[in-house]
């Protein structure tokens, strides 16, 4: 609707129900800050144990003497995963020197991975014969060759820097500014979409190009339908998302009186009360106009239709309004959603929510 042209008052009376928004925001950075700290240690973790690794490879390939060394004892320790015996073994044994000298060692042999893919894992026996390998400048130091040794130490700590950079990397964006986090986020969706475009622009070449298996098998045919479908779906999902959170970068604040600041934000009379809250990431708020009647919805309302979308601001007289509530159980938790309708779209507020009941209450009583 056409907004009213009328003047704002040059000292306007502004209550704003939640407390100190301010302080809201600060709390939530506070907890980013930790999770952020966390996913720091998990990357330095995994590049640490990654290069422990290296570090022990490197030196026995550097100064490193292969020998046969005779088993004296052993004790097994057996843990269960998925259904599966781990067993690992710590093993004791004997070795000479080239130059004579008599040395003990201990290893740990993990049965399950330590072993090259062809052959079963080590079984140990008493006086049993194997390789080991110690080091020139230290033969106390030794170690059971063992192919691969380091291969699932290896993929454990990546998985852990790419877990720990991953988090690390959308703690950092969702630290930044509302406004330039927004952009992140509808930059990299909008890129994910393009990515996942060319996919599906490949599975459908593909396709094409072995039509005769299309015809002649029927569940091929459906995988095809299926996967195209599908990449077409998460496509379109990024692309919308990512358009969305572009457009509700427009509009940000740190304060919600800088809403009136905003050149999209229409003026308002001398009475004012404000509901900030955040939609899908977005800084977004309830302004009601108490002089004009009106409500102005900012980044919550989503309009009505086959293709909903959500308004950077949209206005309305406040006795147009329709109220509703929703509830829904999750995990044993009852929610109930209040629905503030209006006559082509609405937003949703949960009652459990500070100051949402308050600024219900005070909606109906301007109806």
């Amino acid at each position: 609707m056409d907004h009213p042209k009328f003047k704002s008052s040059d000292n306007p009376s502004i209550t704003i129900i939640q407390g100190d928004y301010s302080q809201i925001r600060l709390q939530k950075r506070s907890a980013h800050l930790r999770f952020m700290i966390l996913a720091t240690l998990l990357l330095l973790g995994g590049l640490g144990a990654k290069g422990w690794c290296f570090f022990q490879d490197w030196r026995f390939q550097s100064d490193g003497i292969q020998t046969t060394a005779t088993i004296d004892s052993w004790t097994t320790q057996t843990s269960r995963n998925k259904g599966r015996s781990l067993r690992t073994h710590a093993i004791d044994y004997h070795f000479v020197t080239d130059d004579g000298k008599a040395v003990s060692g201990r290893d740990w042999v993990k049965s399950w991975r330590h072993r090259p893919k062809s052959e079963s894992g080590l079984v140990p026996e008493k006086n049993q014969d194997l390789s080991v390998e110690y080091l020139k400048a230290d033969p106390k130091t030794s170690r059971i060759v063992i192919p691969d040794r380091y291969d699932g130490e290896h993929r454990d700590s990546s998985y852990a820097m790419i877990l720990g950079g991953v988090i690390f990397l959308i703690l950092l964006i969702n630290s930044l500014p509302t406004k330039r986090r927004l952009q992140c986020w509808g930059g990299v969706l909008i890129l994910i979409g393009f990515i996942f475009l060319g996919l599906l622009g490949q599975i459908s070449v593909l396709a094409i190009s072995d039509r005769k298996s299309l015809v002649n098998d029927g569940l091929f045919l459906f995988i095809a339908i299926l996967g195209i479908a599908c990449f077409a779906c998460l496509t379109g999902a990024a692309f919308w998302y990512g358009r969305l959170l572009l457009q509700q970068s427009r509009v940000t604040f740190s304060d919600p009186k800088e809403l009136f600041k905003q050149d999209l934000m229409p003026p308002c009379g001398d009475r004012i009360t404000i509901l900030p809250r955040s939609f899908w990431g977005s800084d977004s708020a309830l302004v009601i106009d108490h002089q004009h009647g009106l409500i102005h919805f900012v980044n919550c309302h989503v309009s009505s239709g086959f293709l909903p979308r959500v308004q950077s601001i949209y206005s309305c007289k406040i006795s147009r309004l329709e109220f509703g509530e929703k509830t829904y159980a999750s995990k044993g938790k009852k929610t109930t959603l209040a629905i503030v309708k209006t006559y082509d779209g609405s937003t949703t507020l949960v009652l459990e929510e500070p100051g949402v009941v308050e600024f219900l209450d005070l909606l109906r009583t301007e109806v």
